[in-house]
């Protein structure tokens, strides 16, 4: 259990980003490894300077054939009680997953808040 971290999936974390919970690991959503996918949340992040949080899932939880998916949210920096939903981003892709988790905390891609765009 000591050596667990050492398979979580590697991120590029901006300053002032807090990591709150993180079961996301580098391990890709196959049959063979789907104990790894049955957390109701794999990843949550937020940075009470950008007052933004997101939060990654898996879903269904367990299913091979599933998605993840991720859920990008403003906050009025207080408490997550006052949450705005920005965007949802779903996709099989795990490359894809961290790319966008990376462009969102670095602010360097804006969301797509008018629809929910699907990346397969």
């Amino acid at each position: 259990m000591s050596d667990m971290w050492q398979n979580i999936q590697a991120l590029r974390v901006a300053p002032s980003w807090l990591i709150e919970y993180n079961v996301f690991f580098d391990y890709e959503p196959i049959s063979e490894n789907m104990e790894w996918f049955y957390a109701s949340c794999l990843l949550s992040a937020s940075s009470q300077r950008d007052k933004k949080c997101f939060e990654l899932v898996y879903e269904p939880e367990g299913d091979p054939d599933g998605q993840f998916v991720i859920y990008f949210f403003s906050f009025d920096g207080k408490n997550y009680a006052n949450t705005t939903l920005l965007d949802i981003k779903k996709t099989k892709s795990k490359k894809k997953v961290t790319t966008l988790i990376e462009e969102f905390m670095w602010g360097t891609k804006k969301l797509n808040t008018t629809n929910n765009a699907y990346f397969k």
